[in-house]
């Protein structure tokens, strides 16, 4: 459709006939989708997805054809895409950005009544989507995530502090994971009042700035090597270890899920820290607290967001966790394989 005549909410390339919210959504965009007047844009796909609309708009021009621009408008819920957007545009004007090697998606508009973020799409593909092909060739790309992460940390840039919020939330974990599983009081207890312990005890440690949901769903590797990374609503001052453990235990629990087993992102795991470590010190202690609790809250969107009832892998979540938490012992499987 045009995006300069919102009359229509249909989309040229397919005839599908959108929701009014997204007619009139696209309507208010069209200024900011358009560089030209004789600019063209559409729908490239839309998402629903927990009350949440996600777009991907193409827009072409008449003066330079086949060239097109692709474009990201994603709603929020409860301030958080303002923050996200103001965190991107302070990125994106401290380096973060083209020609440099390390960027964030140039950020458009907020349009705060509707609580939409517009942002440019993240060049080249998902990190996520070259682990779950073969591990092994997406080495190089999980390297160079790893030195995103490390320039980002390495920046002095203002940024919020969410510990208390972190240990609220726990709170929160703990009272509705014991009841999605009444026979493991006493272990979600043990498990979570040690990752509330761990976390008071990162005001100790040196604070840096960190993505807070550093994971391979977020990290896009063009093909000529640049890394773009989305998503910045966990932008906060946390200690190094949180988005490096974070990192490794979504990795793990990718390759878990694709390919049925930790090992399958072993190699992959061991790049990233490795490249990490190149650039930063890094206390390796403190990586369990965090991989223990990024799969306790794992195991509560499984049992209590998506209502599953897995007692196998509930039962290995609880027994990872465990070992991180209790025993700052680093080994996720049951086959005793090791990430460090």
């Amino acid at each position: 459709m045009n995006a300069h005549l919102p009359s229509t909410a249909l989309n040229s390339s397919s005839g599908e006939r959108h929701a009014p919210d997204v007619t009139e959504l696209t309507a208010r965009l069209a200024p900011y989708l358009r560089q030209e007047p004789g600019d063209r844009c559409q729908v490239a796909w839309l998402r629903r997805t927990w009350g949440r609309l996600l777009i991907e708009y193409c827009a072409t021009s008449s003066a330079a054809p086949g060239a097109e621009r692709r474009y990201i408008a994603k709603t929020y819920a409860n301030g958080q895409g303002r923050a996200a957007f103001h965190t991107m545009r302070m990125l994106w004007d401290a380096g973060f950005r083209p020609p440099a090697a390390y960027a964030v998606p140039q950020p458009i508009i907020y349009l705060a009544d509707r609580q939409v973020l517009l942002q440019a799409k993240a060049p080249g593909r998902r990190l996520a989507d070259a682990l779950a092909g073969a591990p092994g060739d997406a080495l190089p790309d999980v390297e160079r995530s790893a030195a995103w992460l490390g320039a980002l940390h390495q920046a002095r840039l203002a940024a919020p502090m969410q510990l208390l919020h972190a240990q609220a939330e726990l709170d929160r974990c703990l009272a509705e994971l014991v009841r999605a599983l009444p026979h493991e009081v006493d272990r979600v207890h043990r498990l979570v009042r040690r990752a509330q312990a761990g976390l008071r005890e990162c005001a100790q440690s040196e604070l840096v700035v960190s993505h807070g949901g550093y994971q391979p769903e977020h990290i896009f590797v063009a093909a000529d090597g640049r890394v773009t990374v989305v998503d910045f609503t966990g932008f906060s001052l946390h200690e190094r270890a949180a988005d490096v453990g974070h990192f490794l235990a979504h990795t793990a629990i990718q390759g878990y899920r694709q390919h049925h087993s930790f090992a399958a992102t072993a190699a992959a795991r061991q790049a990233f820290l490795q490249a990490y470590e190149r650039q930063s010190a890094l206390p390796r202690r403190r990586l369990g607290l965090h991989i223990g609790l990024v799969f306790l809250w794992d195991l509560h969107r499984q049992r209590v967001v998506l209502r599953a009832d897995d007692a196998a892998r509930a039962e290995r979540w609880l027994r990872v966790a465990e070992r991180c938490l209790l025993a700052h012992d680093l080994t996720l499987a049951d086959e005793l394989e090791r990430t460090v």
